[in-house]
């Protein structure tokens, strides 16, 4: 009995990066875990950017939804185009067309499930890294939308609560989303990173930051400190699943064909992954 106790007192959250195009590994690895380790009561899960939308419906326990919207819905123009150049991702496209029609994410069990999603966000005048979740009392669709938001490729903030907000490689990152699991009472941590090589993504916001305000480059550049002065505490345990070699897909590359491998990489290194097994194998 106290052995159980014990156990539910040991928080369990799941973290997935951001990465564009590249978080179709990530969608596969979440899949891995519904199908192949019926992992579908963490308590806590943490994303932002690409994978929000695939840890949305994972919350909603709408599993088969994660597989069409990767392998079907993401792959035309209408997503991404590069000629676009006022707007290369088409965010407003994902949200209003795929999410809240094609693969409709039902909003209702998002809010009324257990599991307590938090979205992370950069305010766009202040520059901090913030979150919003599932119990929040906002437009969930707004939340994951502004998450979504790449400066200079989706090119406009999103307004909730009288505020601005925006992606970044901050508010997505995976060592983000740690430090804040970990502020939750999380002690155990399953994340999945896709952001090892977005050197060129960095550079781009850089871009984009010469121009903000002297208030948000200081308080930006103390979220990118905390970022690389990371440490995990001691007394957590953390699997990282990351791509074993560079992913060949890109940023903004959503063939379906790259779509599809990505995936099944993803889902293929998750279900062998050592680590995971024997961690998952004691629970």
């Amino acid at each position: 009995m106290n052995r159980k106790m014990n156990e539910k007192k040991r928080k369990l959250a799941i973290v997935a990066s951001g990465g564009g195009m590249t978080c179709a590994y990530s969608a596969g690895a979440i899949t891995a875990f519904v199908e192949k380790f019926k992992l579908k009561k963490p308590d806590i899960i943490i994303g932002g950017s690409g994978s929000i939308g695939t840890l949305a419906y994972y919350v909603a326990k709408q599993y088969k939804s994660i597989k069409n919207v990767w392998l079907n819905l993401l792959c035309n123009k209408n997503v991404i185009d590069i000629k676009r150049l006022w707007r290369v991702i088409d965010v407003d496209y994902v949200i209003d067309n795929i999410f809240k029609k094609q693969e409709k994410l039902n909003v209702k069990k998002l809010v009324k499930s257990e599991i307590k999603l938090f979205i992370g966000v950069t305010d766009y005048e202040r520059g901090k890294v913030e979150y919003f979740s599932n119990k929040s009392k906002i437009n969930l669709f707004e939340a994951i939308r502004a998450s979504m938001a790449v400066p200079m490729l989706y090119n406009k903030p999103v307004r909730i609560n009288n505020r601005d907000y925006c992606d970044s490689f901050a508010s997505c990152s995976v060592q983000a989303g740690i430090r804040k699991a970990i502020s939750l009472g999380a002690k155990e941590i399953i994340a999945v990173n896709t952001q090892k090589d977005m050197s060129w993504e960095e550079d781009g916001f850089k871009v984009w930051l010469f121009a903000k305000s002297k208030e948000f480059k200081i308080n930006f550049q103390k979220e990118i400190d905390k970022i690389q002065s990371f440490k995990l505490p001691n007394g957590i345990k953390l699997v990282l699943i990351e791509p074993k070699e560079r992913l060949k897909i890109g940023f903004l590359k959503n063939t379906k064909k790259m779509l599809r491998a990505t995936f099944n990489r993803g889902y293929r290194e998750t279900e062998k992954n050592k680590e995971l097994l024997d961690f998952l194998s004691k629970k």
